[in-house]
């Protein structure tokens, strides 16, 4: 008994490091999409990468700036208030949030938002 419980503990922490590099991999090729300016074949890496890990903020920062250019605003804010909700991460992703989500509002028309948020 106790070498099914080991085995499946060590096949849960695999699959979990597979699943994140999996979600860098697809991140990885949203990056290149988004330099290269392919920015529909960016949404749907970036996607891929979020449907596979959920909190990973530099794929939320990514796609927003991939809405900035798709002119996808309310999605814009959508992603930028996520990662600002989750609160956890480094001063510069939050930072990133607050700018992106400045952006968003502004070209939505809600300009006293977007002060608040680029103070």
């Amino acid at each position: 008994m106790l070498r099914i419980v080991t085995f499946a503990l060590l096949f849960l922490v695999w699959t979990s490091s597979v699943a994140n590099d999996s979600a860098r991999e697809y991140f990885k090729f949203a990056k290149f999409s988004y330099d290269s300016r392919e920015y529909s074949n960016a949404l749907d890496f970036i996607n891929s990468a979020i449907a596979i890990d959920q909190d990973y903020t530099s794929s939320l920062i990514l796609r927003a700036q991939i809405y900035k250019e798709l002119s996808n605003y309310n999605a814009m804010i959508a992603d930028a208030s996520r990662v600002i909700e989750m609160g956890n991460q480094a001063i510069s992703i939050s930072a990133q949030a607050y700018l992106l989500r400045g952006v968003a509002y502004f070209h939505v028309g809600n300009i006293q938002m977007a002060l608040s948020d680029f103070n």
